[in-house]
């Protein structure tokens, strides 16, 4: 596995919080110069959310904070001029989906409870419904035999 690194990767999209895994994504380290980083231990994938270097992947140490050693590598180029725009735009687009699209979950979610309460109501109303057809059966059912007892038929 000469030239390449076997990472564990932490990926972060749109978010501070990190998704922790072993994906174990195989990355070229050509053009770097390090494949440990000060603490000797494998650098992690990360993206950049924030800023001119939103989306942009980068490898660093797999501590965070403090007790970081502060490796850090880019691994896509800079983005120049009308791609940072883009990209920006894309990445802002990108997380305006997002929210839509949980607001539509939520609505969804809102409205099977909705139909769920609806259609216990729907089931009582039938159950009310056919208890009256009874009563009315049963009324004309009686309504004819006092009929029948009393011109003499029965």
């Amino acid at each position: 596995m000469d030239g390449e690194w076997r990472v564990t990767s932490e990926l972060s999209f749109g978010s501070k919080k990190a998704m922790k895994g072993a994906c174990g994504i195989t990355v070229s380290n050509e053009g770097f110069d390090a494949a440990e980083c000060g603490c000797e231990l494998t650098p992690v994938v990360r993206v950049c959310n924030e800023g001119f270097d939103a989306g942009r992947r980068f490898l660093s140490c797999p501590y965070e904070g403090l007790n970081s050693c502060g490796y850090l590598r880019w691994m896509d180029d800079a983005w120049q001029g009308r791609s940072r725009v883009v990209i920006r735009k894309l990445a802002d687009d990108n997380q305006k989906l997002q929210n839509a699209l949980l607001d539509k979950e939520q609505d969804i979610q809102r409205m099977k409870k909705e139909r769920n309460k609806l259609d216990e109501q729907r089931k009582s109303r039938e159950k009310l419904d056919l208890f009256l057809v009874l009563v009315v059966l049963a009324s004309v059912v009686i309504y004819a035999l006092v009929a029948l007892v009393s011109r003499g038929f029965v």
